[in-house]
């Protein structure tokens, strides 16, 4: 110390005033946590509770937070409601393949009777049915045929994967109106 102080490396007023600076605006670490929990979780009757005990919706509820807008405000983009839809759709898809099966083994049906009954619909009520059965079955095969080709690291740019979307909507329009039209 006594080679840097004659050597003018520092000078000891510079030191002295910084130090004196910063231990100004050290505060001990008990009133710093009071401060926080004074200011955070004055009136919060939830602050004592556990985290998993807590409603969050009853909570938000009676502080009077507006609910979180989630997706609603971002302008809708063929990306996104593609892949949401493309998911609703194969749980739906899946949940019929199963409620289905499970409705041939509880109460075994004759498939002729049941395909009688189905035709004896009014023909738009039988488009109607078709079209949308069709549809999400049609938007199903086209979109994971898609997925597929991203698979092999094409048409993954976004120009691509807008042109790919709006052929997959365009095919599943078509075939989903030939289906409910002539079969």
């Amino acid at each position: 110390m006594f080679a840097t102080r004659s050597l003018g490396l520092y000078s000891t007023r510079f030191l002295k005033s910084n130090v004196s600076k910063s231990f100004r605006c050290i505060q001990p670490a008990s009133s710093l946590l009071a401060f926080r929990f004074a200011s955070t979780n004055f009136n919060d009757v939830d602050a004592h509770k556990p985290t998993l005990d807590i409603d969050p919706f009853a909570k938000a509820a009676r502080l009077k937070r507006p609910t979180s807008p989630h997706l609603f405000i971002y302008q809708p983009q063929l990306t996104w409601v593609m892949s949401g839809a493309f998911r609703v759709v194969s749980v739906g898809l899946g949940g019929l393949l199963y409620l289905t099966a499970m409705g041939y083994a509880i109460a075994p049906l004759e498939s002729a009777a049941l395909a009688a009954y189905v035709h004896s619909f009014p023909s738009l009520l039988l488009f109607l049915g078709k079209l949308t059965i069709g549809t999400p079955f049609f938007f199903h095969c086209y979109n994971g045929m898609r997925h597929l080709i991203w698979d092999t690291a094409s048409q993954l740019k976004v120009k691509d994967v807008y042109k790919t979307g709006h052929i997959v909507l365009g095919l599943t329009a078509i075939t989903s109106v030939l289906f409910a039209l002539f079969y």
